[in-house]
């Protein structure tokens, strides 16, 4: 669905003489406008089968704040963990994310903030570890994500940390956090 809707925007905005002016004012301004136009609030729920993407995961994607402020502010979509995983990317201090861990999740039968994304079974903290995102990793972290769980290979977070640039800083907040549950 969301992919097929964002088609039907590109054609709007390259093939109508409205499409050029918005084009001049940057397009994906106007993208919530005409997604909400044609998309109802129970869509958000379901995914469609040749992207499997939500619309959530979608603004997340194209990085716009804006367009996730509407989808969420709009829609008030549940959280995959694929969302988390994508919003761990964002530079923007973790503001995304703790947003996002405040609402509700469509796979809290799976494990909610642990409940794996990928055929890989790689966690939203998983992602951070790998895309070296220290805050990220700290703000799941104070969120209850599992650092000692697993993905296909049996990596742990503690073991993906070797395998990035900052890893050694990543390692220590992942040691002070084991540290904090010990005691």
């Amino acid at each position: 669905m969301t992919k097929y809707l964002i088609r039907r925007w590109r054609a709007h905005v390259s093939s109508t003489a409205v499409g050029a002016s918005l084009r001049r004012r940057g397009a994906w301004t106007y993208l919530p406008l005409f997604l909400l136009r044609n998309y109802s609030p129970g869509d958000e729920e379901e995914s469609s089968p040749e992207d499997n993407t939500t619309l959530l995961e979608s603004a997340i994607r194209s990085g716009s704040s804006y367009l996730v402020e509407q989808v969420l502010s709009t829609l008030r979509p549940r959280v995959s963990s694929r969302a988390l995983a994508l919003a761990t990317q964002w530079n923007d201090r973790g503001r995304l994310l703790i947003k996002l861990l405040g609402l509700d999740f469509v796979d809290e039968d799976e494990g909610g903030i642990d409940a794996p994304f990928s055929p890989l079974k790689i966690t939203p903290l998983h992602a951070a570890v790998m895309g070296g995102k220290i805050e990220a990793v700290r703000i799941l972290l104070q969120h209850g994500a599992d650092p000692t769980k697993s993905d296909s290979q049996g990596r742990d977070a503690r073991t993906l940390s070797g395998l990035v640039a900052n890893g050694q800083k990543i390692l220590r907040v992942l040691d002070e956090h084991m540290n904090e549950k010990a005691t």
